[in-house]
């Protein structure tokens, strides 16, 4: 049913049904936490330029990950991963860019995807300096059709 819905929302895209779909669902939330939710989604996804996850959609997007090696989660925690990027002079979020939270899900996307091949190359500091740079590098993908939420399916 989920899925059946999800595409009645795309297909009702610039319609007047979808603002009486959005105010609908609006009626529907049940308390102050659940519209603090949805507003820091919204606020989120307009500063980041939809390059936006929360901490509670990353962890559960990394979470999920198979590595590359056959271990299964996060290479780096995200105080480690913050902490690392700074260290290396990145930036762990970049309003228009990116939120704190897609890089995290990213640069731990492309140790598991690509960890095998990246740490032969790299290690240490330099590994996590390469994944940083790939993960910047998808944010700015100019051919990349989907943002970070729709490559991992939450739109």
């Amino acid at each position: 049913m989920k899925q059946e819905f999800i595409q009645m929302l795309k297909e009702a895209r610039g319609t007047p049904q979808e603002w009486a779909i959005i105010m609908e669902m609006v009626d529907m939330l049940e308390d102050d936490d659940e519209f603090k939710r949805m507003a820091e989604l919204y606020k989120g996804m307009a500063e980041y330029n939809g390059q936006y996850l929360s901490q509670k959609e990353a962890s559960r997007i990394v979470d999920a990950f198979i590595n590359y090696d056959g271990t299964r989660g996060a290479r780096w925690q995200p105080t480690i991963l913050f902490s690392a990027v700074e260290s290396l002079g990145g930036k762990r979020e970049v309003k228009g860019e990116y939120s704190c939270w897609a890089l995290y899900a990213v640069m731990n996307l492309m140790s598991s995807d690509y960890g095998g091949v990246l740490s032969t190359i790299a290690q240490g500091e330099t590994y996590a300096k390469v994944c940083y740079m790939m993960a910047v590098a998808f944010f700015n993908d100019r051919d990349r059709k989907q943002g970070v939420r729709e490559y991992f399916g939450l739109m």
